[in-house]
């Protein structure tokens, strides 16, 4: 390939936030075979910024999770530094957050109290989770592992977790000293298959996503109940959606078929649809919402509610029944969320 090409692959990674993986698989090719010198200058430097992120992220970790111990609170780590710990460079994965789950209420009602008294600043405009910075770090406590819009399938996931969480002992991860808690493998690895659904019917998902998925089966697949897995596709309907995942992770990242914990059933056209979806919109859907973070609530809110009602309709066919009640559940909540910031406005501008 031509410098040109590997510019735009390069662009490609930084939009899809794969720079670590492209960096990785460079070193497995022959030296021909590999970019130009202009090219590899660009590269190095963002890969030792992740490196930089990476042993930044491990040592925040630890002082939450000592800090999280000392009032008697040992949370769940999910996605992330958990997952990343099974690649084989682990310091080249991109880092984003910290994502806390809860094993009861009193745990969380702790942890939250303990965020609000030490946090830079804490956000609870999103009813799913908590949000605060901590060491420059972004970190999320969650009520639930996740909440759907169709009350049938939110009914069916809430009561499969509660079941699993319940009867499963929970494995540990280890960071230095300290130790967090991980999902059971089988709930874990159908819960970041429903996460890359969820985020892909809300705002969209890069590569890093799937390949976090792609890394966790290949890692634990001995270790996950297929028969369960395959039971708790057909509740929540989700066949389309994990066949594309299943054929972007087998025919496109070079993952094991066996691997899969349910049978393979290539579908051509949700196959080219799901992955026209992630490139088009890049990481999280940002270069579909390039106005997120840099603009007040209020237009956040107006812009997206009108960004994502059609993407409903485009992804209908991936997952319809919950396509639908997304539907609805967007058009209500976003208009009751700029009447409410609106009534605040005018409230503070009388005060």
């Amino acid at each position: 390939m031509n410098e040109e090409e590997w510019q735009e692959i390069l662009k490609i990674s930084k939009e899809q936030t794969v720079i670590g993986n492209l960096a990785d698989a460079i070193t497995t090719l022959p030296i021909e075979s590999r970019p130009p010198a202009k090219v590899m200058q660009q590269l190095v430097p963002l890969v030792l910024h992740i490196e930089q992120q990476h042993y930044r992220m491990e040592q925040t970790l630890v002082d939450l999770f000592k800090a999280l111990n000392q009032i008697n609170v040992r949370p769940i780590l999910m996605k992330g530094q958990s997952v990343g710990r099974r690649y084989p460079h682990p310091e080249h994965r991109i880092c984003g957050d910290i994502d806390l789950l809860f094993k009861s209420d009193e745990d969380l009602k702790r942890a939250n109290e303990w965020a609000r008294q030490h946090a830079e600043w804490t956000d609870d405009f999103y009813e799913k989770h908590l949000a605060f910075r901590w060491k420059g770090v972004v970190v999320e406590h969650h009520a639930h592992l996740s909440s759907l819009a169709s009350r049938r399938y939110d009914h069916c996931w809430k009561e499969i977790v509660a079941a699993e969480l319940g009867t499963e002992t929970l494995p540990e991860i280890h960071f230095g000293e300290v130790t967090a808690y991980e999902l059971p493998s089988t709930l874990y690895a159908f819960f970041l298959l429903l996460h890359k659904c969820e985020h892909v019917m809300e705002d969209g998902l890069g590569l890093r996503q799937v390949c976090d998925w792609a890394i966790f089966l290949q890692s634990e697949s001995s270790r996950i109940d297929r028969e369960k897995f395959q039971k708790w596709l057909d509740l929540l309907e989700l066949r389309p959606l994990a066949n594309a995942f299943g054929q972007i992770v087998v025919d496109d990242i070079g993952m094991s078929e066996e691997c899969l914990p349910f049978p393979l059933v290539r579908n051509q056209k949700h196959y080219q649809l799901l992955l026209r979806d992630i490139f088009k919109g890049g990481n999280f859907g940002k270069k579909r919402y390039p106005y997120k973070g840099r603009v007040g609530k209020l237009y956040d809110m107006w812009r997206t509610l009108w960004v994502k009602l059609p993407r409903y309709a485009h992804l209908y066919q991936l997952w319809p029944r919950e396509s639908c009640a997304r539907y609805s559940s967007m058009f209500r909540r976003g208009i009751k969320r700029i009447i409410s910031i609106l009534l605040s406005k005018c409230s503070n501008s009388h005060k």
